[in-house]
This record gives C-alpha cells, sequence and structure tokens, in this order.
C-alpha cells in the first residue's frame, strides 16, 4: 500500500467517504467511478480519514498488523480485494478485521454495491441494559469503567446478540441482520467478538448453540 499523492474525487453523496488503497488494480478508475457515482473518494493519501470505508488490495505485501490495527480501533468498515484468492487468504482477511472480501475482477457495479451494503452499518446510537453499554459512536463495548473497541462487523454481530440477550440466534438470522456474508464470515467474526469479551469483567458470554447458532447469556 503506498501512502502518497493525495488525491480526491469529490461527490455530492451524503455517505462515508471511500479511501480506495493506491495498489488496488485498476485504482484511478474505481475512484472516478465512485466520484462519479456522488461519493466523496480519497486515494493514495497517509491519512485514512475516520469513520471511512477503506478499499484495500490485500495480498503478500500487505501490513497485516498495521490494518488489524486500524480496524480494531473502530470507525472504519474496509473491504478487502485480493487476486485468485484462495479460502486461507480470504479467511485471512476477515480475520484480520475486514468487512467482507471481494476478487479484484470484480465489476465497478458490483463493487459499489458492496460499498452501500457496508456503509449501511453506519453507527448512529447507544445501547444500553445492566450496565453494559455499547456505543456506535465509537464502536466500543463497555462495562463500568472497562471497555473493548470492536471493529464494525464485530459491533454488528454483538448489537444482533445483544438486542436478543438470553434468546438463541440462528446463524442465518445473525448473518443477514449483522451484514455478514457466508459462514466463514460470520464465524470469524463471532471468534474474534468472543475473545474480545474475555478481556471485560462481568460481562455476558457468547455460547455457540450446535447446529442452530449463538445466544449471548450468563452462561459461559
Amino acid at each position: 500500500m503506498r501512502l502518497e499523492n493525495s488525491q480526491s474525487v469529490s461527490g455530492s453523496h451524503s455517505a462515508p467517504t471511500v479511501y480506495v488503497d493506491a495498489d488496488l488494480p485498476g485504482a484511478n478508475r474505481i475512484a472516478r467511478f465512485l466520484g462519479d457515482e456522488g461519493w466523496e473518494v480519497v486515494s493514495g493519501t497517509s491519512e485514512i480519514p475516520p469513520m471511512s470505508i477503506p478499499i484495500v488490495f490485500f495480498g503478500p505485501s500487505t501490513d497485516v498488523e498495521l490494518w488489524a490495527k486500524l480496524l480494531g480501533s473502530g470507525g472504519l468498515r474496509a473491504i478487502a480485494v485480493g487476486n485468485n484468492a484462495d479460502s486461507d487468504v480470504v479467511v485471512g482477511a476477515l480475520e484480520v478485521g475486514f468487512d467482507q472480501f471481494v476478487d479484484s475482477s470484480i465489476s465497478d457495479r458490483l463493487l459499489l454495491a458492496r460499498i452501500r451494503s457496508v456503509a449501511r452499518r453506519r453507527p448512529t446510537r447507544v445501547r444500553a441494559e445492566n450496565g453494559i453499554v455499547l456505543n456506535q459512536g465509537n464502536l466500543s463495548v463497555s462495562l463500568g469503567e472497562q471497555a473493548i473497541k470492536l471493529s464494525s462487523s464485530e459491533f454488528a454481530v454483538l448489537a444482533v446478540l445483544f438486542d436478543r440477550s438470553g434468546s438463541v440466534v440462528s446463524k442465518r438470522v445473525l448473518s443477514e441482520k449483522s451484514g455478514c456474508e457466508g459462514p466463514d464470515s460470520l464465524d470469524s467474526v463471532v471468534r474474534r467478538v468472543r475473545t474480545k469479551l474475555e478481556n471485560l469483567e462481568g460481562i455476558r458470554r457468547i455460547r455457540a448453540v450446535r447446529g442452530f447458532g449463538f445466544i449471548l447469556d450468563d452462561k459461559v
């Protein structure tokens, strides 16, 4: 990923800014296309706008630790793009925190649809119950003075389970409500959320219900 030669394509769309990785195949074409569609686009800049949607080329040279840190801090909803990626690469990108993974052969129109799908998860409110607070403004879950940052996909999954706390949510419903596509994506996100919740004392845990889905309850 190159972080120089900043350029911006302005649009009138009332949506998050899209950051286009300079290493992305067809980056200039994609930036122009999105700009023509009314999106605010930033490409090749060292400053990734907060609450933006980065579209990043994911390959051997990708700084995985950097992106894990950026996406783990919350506020970014990102799409990874790769060339003829096998399942291990796709799972790797989702484990890092990317919301979606698409092949570089994807059409501009389909990529736009993916961006719109991710943009619909824009944080808007705070949920609170029994001292547990889910803050969509900074994508965090907290209990008292303890707080854990989540990626946008992690927050979306936890929010669905939080709203149905104590009830089993099927994988199909959880996937549809959270926007996580495919069992690999959902399972990867749930696994990350469960790990993060272990660092928050006194909070409910996500429990798997074999053959059906997941439940957020007090039983571990």
